[in-house]
């Protein structure tokens, strides 16, 4: 059983930092003496003796301190998040923020492919001023949730394409050459990344907070999730995991279909963005295809952003060879 002592202690630097720099002395009384509350996670019903999470959103406030049978038998059972989905929900609770799940590794011996080697498209990051894409890298860059947004290089010039400063690389915790930062980059990712467990537990951290009303920890998630997607090469191995993730945000458990004139899901919205700038690698991956096949609104989705952005360049190609005088 994780305990509450449990979830202190992992999280104990974050927690001290939270309480003693951030929070005001009624916010630390608060969490002091929250009520301490047994959820049961995922399939397995993992139990998780918890407090503080009540204070995130009405609905869980109603779960945990309200007139239903949870409260008053101090149990509630969450099928959808796995244990860690909620450890980092809990971690949100008493620091505002939650750690990314890592990466892992593919097995040499299973996937060791000479065809796997090769880099099937560049980060977006790093086509940041590509000409041919400029309208959807810059609608992608400049994409906010929240108060969350990718940092750029506010002082230095516009990219010509892009009409964008410069990303920086360091503070949005992508590679670089070199580091200015006190923020530590990830590494970069090889063929043989597994991006899996990063692209869930993102994924699924927004349908939960979506679910319980949790705004601030629904827009972390999506920034996660954006900030992870744009500094990423794509590596043929990858889009098994991608295209995964897209399944889930296309089932209608987790995102809620739109009607024609309806605004797209933010998170269905930023995959298919991811995917239409990576067209190169997806076209004819069979993960891909199949989607296009059996998910009515991915393909329609698909299909709205690619003639945007096909007609944008066509219009830029006007505006470059001075048709129009």
């Amino acid at each position: 059983m994780l305990s509450e002592r449990v979830i202190f202690e992992r999280l104990a630097h974050q927690i001290l930092s939270t309480l003693y720099m951030t929070a005001s002395s009624a916010d630390t009384v608060s969490i002091l003496h929250s009520k301490l509350f047994t959820f049961l996670i995922g399939k397995g019903e993992s139990p998780m003796i918890v407090g503080a999470i009540a204070a995130l959103s009405a609905p869980l406030d109603r779960l945990v301190n309200g007139p239903m049978k949870e409260s008053q038998e101090n149990i509630a059972r969450l099928p959808e998040p796995e244990t860690a989905d909620f450890e980092r929900v809990c971690e949100f609770a008493y620091c505002g923020d939650y750690t990314e799940a890592s990466t892992t590794q593919f097995s040499d011996g299973q996937s060791y492919n000479p065809q796997n080697l090769w880099v099937a498209s560049e980060s977006i990051a790093d086509k940041e001023d590509e000409s041919s894409h400029a309208w959807l890298i810059h609608r992608f860059l400049v994409s906010s949730y929240g108060d969350y947004k990718l940092a750029f290089e506010d002082q230095k010039a516009l990219l010509r394409h892009t009409a964008l400063p410069p990303l920086v690389r360091t503070a949005n915790g992508w590679p670089s050459n070199f580091s200015n930062s006190d923020k530590r980059p990830r590494k970069r990712l090889t063929w043989a990344g597994d991006v899996s467990k990063v692209l869930f537990g993102h994924a699924r951290l927004y349908v939960f907070a979506d679910k319980f009303l949790i705004p601030n920890l629904r827009d972390l998630a999506l920034h996660k999730l954006h900030t992870f997607l744009a500094g990423i090469r794509i590596f043929p191995l990858m889009r098994d995991s991608i295209m995964e993730v897209v399944g889930y945000a296309y089932d209608c458990e987790h995102t809620v279909d739109r009607d024609m004139d309806e605004k797209l899901d933010p998170l269905r919205a930023l995959l298919i963005n991811f995917i239409a700038l990576h067209r190169g690698a997806f076209s004819s991956f069979p993960g891909h295809l199949a989607a296009l096949k059996d998910r009515t609104e991915y393909a329609m989705d698909y299909v709205t952003v690619t003639e945007c952005m096909l007609a944008a360049i066509e219009s830029h190609r006007v505006e470059e060879s001075g048709i129009w005088g």
